[in-house]
C-alpha cells in the first residue's frame, strides 16, 4: 500500500515537475517573442529616424535652393512673402505661367513661318 502511494506521489512529482519544464520553456519563448518584438521596434524607430534625418536634409536643401534663386532672381518675387513655400508656389506659377507663354509664341511663330513660305511660293 505504500509503495503504491510512493508510485503515485512519484508519477505526480514528475507529472509536476514536466508541467513546470513545459512552462519554464513557454514562458522563455514568450520572453524571446517579447525580446524579438522590442529589437523590431527599436529597429523601427531607428529607420524611422534615419528617414527624419533624410527628410530634413532634402528640405534644407531646397529652402537653400529657393533662397538662392531669391537672392540671384529677387525681380521673380516682388509680390512673394518670405515663406519658403509661399516662395516656392510662387516659382512654380512664374515657370507655369513662362510656359503657357513659350507655347503661345511657338504657336504664332509658326504661323507666321507658314505665312513666309506662303509669301516665298507666291514669288
Amino acid at each position: 500500500e505504500y509503495e503504491q502511494e510512493l508510485r503515485e506521489l512519484n508519477e505526480k512529482y514528475f507529472e509536476v515537475l514536466s508541467n513546470i519544464e513545459k512552462q519554464t520553456q513557454s514562458s522563455s519563448r514568450v520572453d524571446q517573442l517579447i525580446d524579438n518584438e522590442t529589437q523590431t521596434d527599436d529597429q523601427q524607430h531607428d529607420k524611422l529616424i534615419q528617414v527624419n534625418s533624410k527628410l530634413k536634409r532634402a528640405l534644407q536643401t531646397i529652402k537653400e535652393k529657393i533662397h538662392h534663386v531669391v537672392i540671384e532672381r529677387p525681380e521673380l518675387f516682388v509680390d512673394s512673402a518670405d515663406d519658403t513655400i509661399e516662395r516656392l508656389d510662387h516659382l512654380i506659377s512664374v515657370i507655369e505661367q513662362q510656359t503657357v507663354q513659350m507655347k503661345i509664341l511657338q504657336t504664332e511663330h509658326d504661323h507666321k513661318q507658314n505665312e513666309i513660305n506662303d509669301l516665298q511660293r507666291l514669288f
